[in-house]
């Protein structure tokens, strides 16, 4: 076996959701966002969207690896915001979200930010309209 691959530690992944404020859900995700984690992060977007807050913010900025099924599944969150009416953004820096999304060319569909002032900014601001600001 290739010793350098002996060596490599099995990322984990973790999906959980937490209030942000009194008006805005964030979603936390972390780690190989694969099909293992679909479902898990389906159940986190489903309760937030069921508190009915006034945004919706996935913080992916540790997400080392992105599925096109999860990059689908954020794609219908933010389609299903929009009809809902409730602003919808993800945070990341991660070269295996933001690829994929500019190449092709989904940042109208799913709105990004690259920094966390950024995102905290757009997230209070969002909670506090309840619209995209």
């Amino acid at each position: 076996m290739n010793d350098r691959l002996s060596r490599r530690r099995p990322l984990s992944t973790a999906v959980a959701a937490a209030d942000y404020g009194e008006d805005a859900v964030v979603v936390a995700v972390f780690g190989e966002l694969d099909a293992a984690s679909t479902s898990r992060l389906q159940e986190r977007l489903a309760e937030a969207f069921a508190a009915r807050p006034r945004a919706i913010l996935v913080e992916a900025a540790e997400v080392t690896f992105c599925s096109a099924g999860i990059l689908s599944l954020l794609l219908a969150a933010a389609d299903n915001a929009r009809t809902a009416g409730i602003p919808f953004a993800v945070h990341t820096h991660s070269r295996s979200m933001l690829r994929p999304v500019r190449l092709l060319g989904l940042e109208k569909a799913l709105p990004t930010h690259g920094n966390s002032a950024d995102a905290r900014e757009w997230l209070q601001t969002a909670g506090r309209l309840g619209r995209c600001p």
